[in-house]
């Protein structure tokens, strides 16, 4: 194997480029259990990351790799949010902590807080019980009005 290969899902051998990863996924090729050896730059292309989120399904698999950096960008997490509003299985209780992961500088923007929203409606109907969802909605609403 090439420094700039990692195995896929079939123990094959596998590109390490942006278009590379994004055809490994979309072809099922590359799954969650390669984003460990996808190199950390990927974590940055928004491209890998959008196809991530469709082919897996569960957005919150990807939290952990994507780059802080773009977590500050408003585009960026805007457009994660729909796709992963889109996407995401319902079940994916979890999605909602994406709130946490978004900077400090954006966090309030009164967009950014729709686009939590809109998620969380994506999910609080199979999840309303859980303890620290009631927590979490009492802060996004005190938040939203104040905007």
């Amino acid at each position: 194997m090439i420094d700039d290969e990692f195995l896929d899902v079939n123990g094959e051998p596998h590109g390490t480029s942006v278009d590379e990863i994004v055809d490994g996924i979309e072809n099922y090729r590359l799954d969650s259990e390669q984003f460990d050896s996808f190199p950390k730059e990927m974590w940055k292309e928004e491209d890998v990351i959008h196809q991530c989120v469709v082919s897996e399904c569960i957005a919150s698999l990807t939290f952990h790799y994507i780059h802080e950096s773009m977590w500050r960008d408003k585009d960026f997490v805007l457009r994660f949010l729909r796709f992963t509003d889109r996407y995401n299985t319902s079940e994916d209780i979890y999605c909602i902590g994406v709130e946490d992961l978004i900077h400090e500088s954006i966090k309030n923007d009164k967009d950014v807080i729709k686009g939590i929203d809109l998620l969380r409606t994506s999910t609080d109907d199979i999840h309303p019980s859980h303890d620290w969802y009631d927590e979490r909605e009492t802060t996004l609403n005190a938040r939203y009005v104040k905007d």
